[in-house]
This record gives structure tokens, C-alpha cells and sequence, in this order.
């Protein structure tokens, strides 16, 4: 879903690298300011669940050794969820990220920013 709306739009290109993670956020924001997600071609929803797998192929991508996982929900029995993981560090992708209520984000680079904790 993603894909297909940055193909619509000009203001993001995925090509899965840090960078291209500010890129994401701006677009993102640019699209709850002018209420055009429909205009790219999903909702606000589907837009906030794509957002952790990005996420995680970009780590996926530029951090080796960090892979794809699907572990035991902590919380719920028989339910799983989707993460990447290098050796002692696991991100769960839980979705949807709503990057709007991200702490300390006036820079709107929250994405970046959590990248290059990881990635260190």
C-alpha cells in the first residue's frame, strides 16, 4: 500500500534508507495537514500500519545483522506479533504508529531519530 502511494505522490521516494525516514514523516504530516490521504490513496489508518514495517525493512536493510521475528504478544496468550531483531535487541512493530503524539517531536524526525538508536 505504501509503495503504490508514494508512486502517486512526489513527495517520497522508498528507497529504505535512514534518510528516507524523515522523507516519510514529512509526507506524513504533510497529509494529516491538508487531510489528503485519500488523494494518495489510503486512510490515515492504513498509512500509520505501514509505517512500522517500513520501519523494520529499513533496519532489515542498512543494520546487519537485524532480521524479521514474530514472537508471542507479552500481554496475550496464542496472540503473536511482528519485530526485527539483532542479537540482544528486539523492536516490535506493533501497529498502528500514530507519529502525531510521538514525544519531543517538533522536528517531526522522530523515525530517524529511534533509526539511529537502533542502529548503533
Amino acid at each position: 500500500m505504501l509503495r503504490r502511494a508514494a508512486e502517486r505522490s512526489a513527495r517520497f521516494t522508498l528507497d529504505f534508507t535512514a534518510d528516507s525516514l524523515k522523507g516519510l514523516e514529512q509526507w506524513y504530516f504533510q497529509l494529516i495537514e491538508t487531510g489528503s490521504f485519500e488523494t494518495a490513496g489510503l486512510t490515515r489508518m492504513d498509512f500509520e500500519r505501514c509505517v512500522p514495517a517500513y520501519f523494520g525493512e529499513v533496519l532489515v536493510r542498512t543494520c546487519p545483522p537485524f532480521e524479521w521475528v514474530v514472537e508471542e504478544y507479552a500481554f496475550a496468550s496464542g496472540k503473536y506479533e511482528l519485530g526485527v531483531r539483532r542479537q540482544l535487541v528486539t523492536v516490535m512493530l506493533t501497529v498502528p504508529w500514530d507519529l502525531s503524539v510521538r514525544p519531543n517531536n517538533r522536528r517531526r524526525q522522530s523515525l530517524w531519530r529511534e533509526y539511529h538508536q537502533h542502529a548503533a
